[in-house]
């Protein structure tokens, strides 16, 4: 059914059935003109016609005046704001789940993916996307010098890592993947026949490392067996060189990737076992928090759950945790915000809006403020999760609260925004008569289909 929120772009279309007839023709002629980053494909140039995309990015639009023969973007039906519902790139195309299994050795090179830089409200995410990644000097530097293994080239590379965990929740997957994997080549490569000692176990930690931010990003992408299988490999390094903080760390990764498959009891097992690795250290806070507790809150325990939250939030304060939201992405220990919005997630899933009120009190602040629309829109879902489940329900207000929080994260949708808001138009269902509650299922239908 078509999106009543939707105008179709009628002149951009005339213009491009009149001047190159299909799609792909379109596509391909502006590409011309374009970087890699700006690749448009014929799934783009139809985002476009049907109004879903209004105003393209700048690069975007400048090579589409030029090839359709336009003097202004009006002439194209461009407008200066983009339509309520934001487009998310294509799928980026991860490894299937045996080719990451393989030899690391054998991991081939991605190429560079068509990217579409995200249109963010945050003018601090708009002015960081107009120019060049952080990332890109050292991606240059890395291709220009010599692939000897060197102390400064593995720095390099490290720095690269810290770039990458900094900048994915405002670039999303689909633009971190490609440079994750490139690293990963090198570093397989570097691994192949190297025989010095002291660069040997950085090389295993960074590929380690590597492998398994691949897993936590394709679980944001619902690849979950491709997820489990980097898994694997990342855990295997990390045992070899027996660095038991980021074999925690994996372990959380499938507890992680477990919950959002629904196997909720698989993911507190595993989370469990992460503990005998983290051995009370910071890695801890993650693997109860994230992984006990809210497995546990969806088994119904809430005894055990109170108890870990409990639990993590002693071993935070134990630690001297930072203060502030923590990328997701991170090897550190989680950010008292970052353990707080896991605990508000815990008992949102049990139906407790007091605990989810007062933790919400102190956390939205550091929400709101932070650069991640992920963490924007699963802090609405979870107080949406509550509304829904009170005493006195509230549908009409729930269902524009996670109506409200698919559109922060739209041009980068996740499997944990998905599923949740998923979740709450389930437990709409008795209020189906609700046009809010229809318009949640018309944003959730276009969201997933992305």
């Amino acid at each position: 059914m078509a999106n009543p929120r939707l105008t179709p772009n009628k002149l951009f279309k005339d213009a491009r059935v009149r001047l190159f007839g299909s799609r792909e023709a379109l596509a391909d002629a502006a590409n011309a003109h374009l970087g890699a980053a700006f690749i448009l494909n014929a799934n783009d140039i139809g985002k476009i016609e049907r109004g879903v995309v209004t105003c393209p990015r700048p690069p975007r639009r400048a090579a589409l005046r030029l090839v359709l023969h336009a003097n202004s973007d009006a002439e194209l039906g461009f407008s200066g704001k983009q339509s309520p519902t934001l487009p998310a790139d294509e799928n980026v195309p991860l490894e299937d789940s045996a080719a990451a299994t393989a030899s690391a050795g054998r991991l081939p090179v991605m190429r560079r993916n068509a990217i579409s830089a995200a249109r963010d409200a945050d003018e601090r995410i708009e002015a960081r996307t107009s120019l060049e990644s952080a990332l890109d000097p050292l991606e240059r530097l890395a291709e220009l010098t010599d692939s000897t293994v060197t102390d400064q080239r593995l720095e390099n590379v490290d720095r690269m890592l810290r770039g990458f965990i900094e900048e994915y929740e405002t670039a999303g997957p689909h633009d971190v993947i490609p440079r994750v994997r490139r690293q990963l080549s090198w570093t397989n490569a570097a691994l192949s026949g190297y025989e010095r000692p002291r660069h040997i176990e950085s090389l295993y930690r960074q590929s380690a490392r590597l492998t398994g931010m691949l897993a936590y990003m394709a679980v944001n992408l619902r690849r979950f067996a491709l997820a489990r299988a980097y898994c694997v490999e990342s855990f295997g390094l990390a045992e070899f060189i027996g660095d038991m903080d980021l074999q925690a760390w994996v372990r959380g990764t499938e507890s992680f990737c477990a919950y959002y498959e629904g196997d909720f009891k698989r993911a507190y097992e595993l989370a469990v076992d992460g503990e005998k690795y983290a051995r009370q250290g910071p890695q801890s806070i993650r693997l109860i928090i994230n992984g006990k507790a809210r497995a546990l809150a969806k088994l119904g325990d809430t005894h055990e759950t109170r108890r870990a939250i409990d639990k993590a939030f002693a071993i935070a304060t134990s630690h001297g945790i930072k203060r502030g939201m923590s990328p997701c992405l991170s090897f550190d220990a989680y950010s008292d915000a970052r353990t707080m919005a896991n605990a508000v997630t815990a008992y949102s899933s049990l139906g407790l809006p007091v605990e989810v009120n007062e933790l919400l009190v102190e956390l939205a602040p550091t929400v709101d403020a932070s650069d991640s629309v992920w963490s924007r829109s699963l802090v609405r879902l979870d107080r949406a999760k509550v509304l829904l489940a009170a005493a006195a329900p509230e549908p009409e207000e729930a269902t524009i609260l996670a109506a409200q929080a698919l559109d922060i994260s739209a041009e980068r949708p996740i499997a944990s925004v998905l599923i949740r808001a998923r979740e709450i138009l389930a437990g709409a269902e008795p209020w189906r008569d609700l046009d809010t509650v229809r318009q949640l299922g018309e944003t959730l239908k276009e969201c997933e289909a992305r």
